[in-house]
């Protein structure tokens, strides 16, 4: 498993991306995502309905990349600017994501 402790991020809206599903596979805003200085992946947001690709591992650069729906987009903020520690993980292709405040199944 990666694991990344996040503690930085920067936001990016596109104004001219439409936030319909009518450009499959075009992203409409994105979150990057930093462990201090060092840049470890992103979360990019779809219009919903869009079919998102998996979640990628990126070991060799030291990053994640992940796929949301962009009615996730409030509820991600919230849980970078609200809570801590934040991990950005990737178990495998269908369990990678971020989370908040102490893991109750780790051990």
């Amino acid at each position: 498993m990666i694991e990344y402790q996040i503690d930085n991020f920067a936001i990016r809206h596109w104004a001219t991306r439409s936030t319909n599903n009518d450009s499959p596979g075009v992203a409409v805003a994105g979150i990057y995502l930093y462990e201090g200085e060092t840049y470890r992946g992103y979360i990019y947001f779809y219009p919903d309905g869009t079919d998102l690709r998996p979640p990628a591992d990126r070991r060799e650069q030291g990053q994640i990349q992940l796929a949301f729906n962009l009615s996730q987009l409030d509820s991600t903020l919230r849980m970078l600017e609200n809570r801590s520690p934040v991990t950005l993980y990737y178990r495998s292709q269908t369990d990678a994501g971020i989370k908040v405040g102490r893991d109750p199944f780790a051990q």
